[in-house]
């Protein structure tokens, strides 16, 4: 992990403000391998991590087994803002109930999943993301590491 770690600096107010990013597989894969590790040593295969932000794995069954599709909420402040730059639609378009087939992309361009997104009502704080199932968990953890920041949105630019 630490080998596929980036680091990178961008100006701040009291000089370089230091930073790093990893591909968003390598994040995946290192946090499987410490669980893997983790229940070798001394938690019983069938440990139950307390979710997020703490804990979350892309590699769990999923706990709604019906339907085709899941709905992935996105809300607070900037949860336009972060959709815009996330999926390939235009949010700001995007009226009170309506809905937009989206893209969300991986970071070399190749399709991740198609997905609708939809604003339920007059907020603008708050969107529904409408996913394959089988999709699901790894948009949903792609969006997450992109809002803390941790990984590549772009692998030509580090600073996405």
């Amino acid at each position: 992990m630490l080998q596929a770690t980036e680091p990178y600096a961008y100006a701040g107010r009291r000089g370089p403000a230091y930073r790093a990013k990893i591909p968003f597989d390598v994040l995946e894969q290192a946090k499987w391998d410490v669980v893997q590790l983790a229940c070798s040593m001394d938690l019983e295969c069938d440990y139950s991590p307390s979710g997020y932000p703490h804990h979350y794995f892309m590699f769990k069954p999923t706990s709604d087994p019906g339907g085709d599709s899941d709905v992935i909420e996105i809300s607070g402040f900037h949860a336009r803002g972060f959709c815009n730059v996330a999926m390939t639609n235009d949010v700001y378009a995007l009226d009170a109930g309506a809905c937009q087939p989206t893209w969300i992309l991986e970071p070399n361009g190749d399709l991740m999943s198609t997905a609708v997104l939809r604003r339920p009502g007059q907020a603008t704080d708050l969107l529904q993301l409408l996913v394959p199932k089988v999709r699901e968990p790894r948009v949903a953890h792609w969006l997450r590491s992109i809002s803390d920041g941790y990984v590549h949105m772009d692998d030509e630019d580090v600073y996405a």
